[in-house]
C-alpha cells in the first residue's frame, strides 16, 4: 500500500489510537510538541496573526498542537482523504485541502508546521523546497530519530541529529531525554 492508502485505512481509528487518552504515549508527545511550539512562538516573537500551512495535518490534532490558531490564518493539508473527512468533522471552521505534500503546490504563509512522520515521509529537500515556494519565515518541524521505526509506512527517510543540523543551521532539540523525536525550529 502506498502512504494514501495506509493514512485512508487508519482513518477510521486514528484518533483513538494516536490522540486520545491521557495514558496515551502518542498524546504525551502531542503534549510535549505543543510545549516546544509555545516556546518556539514566544522565543520567536511570533503573532497570533502568523499564516500557517501544516502539511501533513492528518485528523487536524496539528490545531490542537499549534494552540488552536485563528480559522483565518491556518490552512492543513494532508495526502488522506480519510483524515481530511474526519478533520472537517472535528474542526469545520479550519480549511483543509487533499494534497500529496511531498510534490510542490502554491501557498503562502508566515510558518511552515509539519509533524510526526510527514517531515520523514517528504523528506528535507522537499520541506526546504515547500518553505521556499511558502515565502516562509519561521519552521516548525518534528522528525523522527533516525533509530525511531515508524511501523506505518514502509519507506522514509531518516535523519540523524547531526544530518539535522548540517542541513538545517539549528541545532535539533529531543522532544524529551530519550525521545523518539528532534525538534527543528525557526
Amino acid at each position: 500500500m502506498n502512504t494514501r492508502e495506509v493514512y485512508n485505512s487508519l482513518a477510521q481509528d486514528y484518533d483513538e489510537k494516536y490522540v486520545d487518552g491521557d495514558d496515551n504515549h502518542y498524546r504525551r508527545d502531542e503534549i510535549l510538541a505543543a510545549k516546544h511550539y509555545r516556546k518556539f512562538v514566544l522565543d520567536n516573537n511570533i503573532s497570533s496573526n502568523a499564516g500557517i500551512i501544516s502539511l501533513g495535518c492528518g485528523t487536524g490534532q496539528d490545531i490542537v498542537i499549534i494552540g488552536y490558531p485563528s480559522t483565518e490564518v491556518f490552512r492543513g493539508f494532508d495526502i488522506s482523504d480519510k483524515m481530511l473527512e474526519k478533520a472537517r468533522k472535528k474542526f469545520p471552521r479550519y480549511k483543509f485541502s487533499h494534497r500529496d505534500c511531498s510534490h510542490y503546490f502554491a501557498g503562502r504563509c508566515d510558518i511552515l508546521v509539519s509533524m510526526f512522520g510527514t517531515p520523514n515521509y517528504v523528506g528535507i529537500h522537499t520541506l526546504l523546497a515547500h518553505y521556499t515556494v511558502f515565502k516562509a519565515k519561521h519552521a516548525f518541524f518534528i522528525f523522527y530519530a533516525d533509530t525511531y521505526v515508524d511501523g506505518v509506512v514502509d519507506s522514509y527517510y531518516k535523519y540523524s541529529f547531526e544530518e539535522l543540523k548540517e542541513k538545517f543551521g539549528v541545532d535539533p532539540v529531543p522532544l524529551e531525554e530519550g525521545s523518539n523525536y528532534y525538534v527543528v525550529s525557526w
